[in-house]
């Protein structure tokens, strides 16, 4: 059923192209295919439930189309109209009223009809209106530093200090005879106490407020670091499996948040123990060293190794758990994403199982480790008792032999013993240290795997920029076969040059290489003569733009703000040429991704956001796929004034907005293999002819007048 649906969407050939075939990963909203690709797969996918009625979008696999429509309901909205050629009946639109509908036959049959005036507009063969147009990571002051250095060290010390109060209380209270003398010793001891109370109360409140201050500022700060680590990565990171917009988004949120508590309450407490642990040994070692040799030596030794297994058994446990739940936050991401696909297809609850099955799974991996880490943690936190046990049982030998006094053993367990809990307290800390441990290491990574810079940009590029590839080779990094091998482009400065070809071809990738998105594996990319490697990755993109194929609005401001996104230019002179300025003022807020808007009017924001930066290279990833007739001759309109000053690149299916380039390239399989003007390349009937063939449905161009049948 999947062969056969794929095979009706013309999809089967670039399928098994691939070494996985079927069984080949899309990548994150389907990023490792091209346009053509992904229509194709949508198509094979709306209708491999044999559908009663069948609704396209702007869905422009014509040939496609064509098989998929026998048998059932098609409604196709289109702005390219060599699509619809076959159809029963057309109805033509304007200002939201039904002006004509027919057939096409019947259509074009009105000389001056509004189908057939959108049929000349987009005729390819005719020769007129078809012109396209610092460090971050701080934890904070010195003076911060040194006080809660100095609080930790009081708070550590007042815990030995209550164990000499209270080995001094049982041998005052062992000994005493006259009540009164009872009575006052109680006053003096409990008045001692209170006082190492306060001490330790206030202490532990600055303790408490220092750290959380730190670890504000410092969270902060890592909040903002790693956010911008993610963003200046090169484009390949976004393409690896983990690295899914869901995934990045959870660690973004995660992340810093465990950093933050590590550098708050857990750091505190940690070095709290620590002291503690060490003060405690000190003094049990000074006051009766053997009964205190034989309690550190039988259990420190075994809490310290039994809370190291307890670690690495946590940081492996972190790392699967991390892994997973990027999974499924990544899976959640793309479903909540993909909203409307999912209720048209009715996939509610299929993809609430996948969610639970996604979680489930997690489950049952981590049995083991947890069975493990819980029989570690019983054993730190039994050993306190089994260190009161060999306390008791040596003292008393001791003491029975007259070589400890009482107040000699009572010290000695009362350090023991706390040193223990605050050993067993340390090492309870460990899922808390090894998850944030985790965390350091990604931001790390994420910090030193910035592109590097290089050169400034030339300054003579008035006129825009000579672009070279010369005999480059390529490969996606996450695929084995080459796209490119070998492949010679040159493109002159001032150039409108247009690239085509077959879906699924490269000629999108070719636009990524020219925005350093990718660096070729092989060869040479030249700008203006010089390697475009040796230039500053940023100086050069912001002498360049990119109007792709799917554009991106954001929610966080205004149509002007959209527009604006990457200058601080105040003008607003390029909005005008493509004829949004009309209804800039009635849409005032983006909703979320530009929802509430046509496509054609996204396309038209991109497209104004792309030349208020008056690049040096200007270049165009199917712009104009998602505009109607008289929006795509607006833009052409504007395209035609912006190429002036400057080299333009198109890469394009719909052949009509590139007639007039001043160089066409035909790609085809990895390679050029033709070159030219419109004029001769149709003249040669070569492959661009055949495209340009397949494109314009002969008899539709006979029945407008343009071409005689043959």
């Amino acid at each position: 059923m999947v062969i056969e649906a794929c095979r009706q969407a013309n999809a089967v050939g670039f399928i098994n192209k691939f070494p996985k075939k079927y069984d080949t990963e899309v990548g994150t909203h389907g990023v490792k295919l091209s346009g053509g690709q992904k229509q194709r797969i949508a198509i094979a996918r709306s209708i491999i439930a044999d559908p009663k009625i069948l609704i396209l979008d702007e869905a422009t696999s014509a040939n496609a189309l064509e098989k998929i429509s026998k048998g059932r309901t098609t409604i196709l909205i289109a702005h390219r109209l060599s699509t619809i050629g076959n159809a029963d009946n057309i109805i033509v639109l304007d200002s939201g009223n039904v002006v004509e509908f027919g057939t096409r036959q019947e259509l074009l049959s009105h000389p001056e009809g509004t189908y057939k005036k959108l049929i000349e507009a987009q005729s390819l063969l005719l020769d007129k209106d078809s012109n396209l147009s610092n460090d971050a990571i701080v934890a904070g002051k010195k003076i911060y530093f040194i006080l809660r250095t100095l609080i930790n060290l009081i708070i550590g010390t007042c815990v030995p200090v209550g164990s000499i109060f209270f080995a001094l209380i049982m041998s005052t209270f062992t000994y005493i005879g006259d009540l009164n003398a009872f009575v006052q010793q109680g006053y003096y001891w409990s008045t001692a106490y209170m006082i190492l109370a306060v001490i330790v109360g206030v202490c532990r409140w600055l303790m408490t407020w220092m750290f959380h201050i730190i670890s504000a500022k410092a969270g902060n700060r890592y909040r903002q670091e790693y956010f911008n680590n993610i963003v200046r990565q090169r484009i390949s990171f976004f393409d690896k499996k983990g690295n899914t917009p869901g995934s990045l988004t959870s660690q973004t949120s995660h992340d810093p948040v465990v950093i933050q508590d590590l550098l708050g309450v857990t750091i505190g407490l940690s070095i709290m123990s620590v002291i503690t642990l060490l003060g405690s040994c000190i003094l049990s070692l000074i006051f009766g060293w053997k009964l205190a040799i034989v309690c550190i030596c039988s259990v420190v030794p075994l809490l310290i190794i039994s809370g190291y297994l307890r670690v690495k058994i946590e940081m492996g446990f972190v790392k699967d758990n991390m892994m997973i739940f990027g999974d499924s936050a990544a899976f959640a991401t793309e479903a909540v994403g993909a909203y409307r696909t999912v209720s048209s297809l009715v996939m509610e609850e299929d993809i609430r199982c996948r969610y639970a099955d996604l979680l489930s799974s997690h489950v049952k991996q981590i049995l083991k480790r947890t069975l493990y880490s819980s029989l570690l943690f019983s054993t730190s936190e039994s050993l306190t008792i089994l260190a009161t046990a060999l306390c008791f049982w040596y003292g008393g030998i001791l003491m029975a032999q007259g070589e400890y006094k009482m107040f000699q053993f009572f010290i000695v367990y009362m350090t023991v013993i706390q040193g223990s809990e605050a050993a067993g307290n340390f090492f309870g800390l460990t899922p808390n240290v090894a998850t944030a441990i985790r965390c350091i290491r990604r931001m790390i990574k994420l910090r030193d795997n910035h592109p590097n810079s290089g050169n400034k940009m030339d300054e003579d590029s008035a006129s825009g920029y000579e672009i070279q590839f010369e005999d480059i080779s390529f490969k996606y990094p996450e695929r084995g076969e080459l796209l490119y091998e070998g492949l010679n482009l040159r493109i002159e400065k001032g150039q409108y040059a247009a690239i085509v070809g077959t879906s699924g071809c490269g000629k999108s990738t070719l636009i990524g290489i020219l925005e350093r998105f990718y660096d070729v594996d092989t060869g040479k990319v030249l700008i203006n003569g010089k390697d475009i490697k040796s230039f500053d990755i940023e100086r050069y993109r912001n002498s360049i733009s990119l109007v792709a194929q799917e554009p991106i609005l954001y929610q966080v401001g205004t149509l002007l703000y959209n527009i604006k996104l990457g200058t601080s230019d105040d003008k607003d002179d390029s909005a005008r040429p493509i004829f949004i300025i009309s209804y800039l003022p009635c849409l005032k807020v983006i909703i979320q991704y530009g929802i509430g808007l046509s496509g054609g009017q996204k396309q038209r924001i991109a497209i104004a956001r792309a030349l208020i930066r008056n690049p040096k290279l200007l270049l165009l990833d199917e712009a104009t796929a998602s505009l109607d007739t008289e929006s795509e001759k607006m833009v052409q309109k504007a395209f035609e004034n912006a190429a002036e000053g400057r080299t333009m690149v198109v890469v394009a299916h719909r052949l009509s907005t590139i007639q007039k380039a001043d160089v066409i390239f035909v790609l085809d399989e990895g390679k050029i293999v033709e070159q030219g003007d419109h004029a001769s390349l149709v003249a040669k009937r070569g492959i661009y002819w055949q495209m340009v063939s397949i494109s314009t449905p002969r008899r539709l161009t006979y029945l407008c007048g343009t071409i005689p049948e043959y």
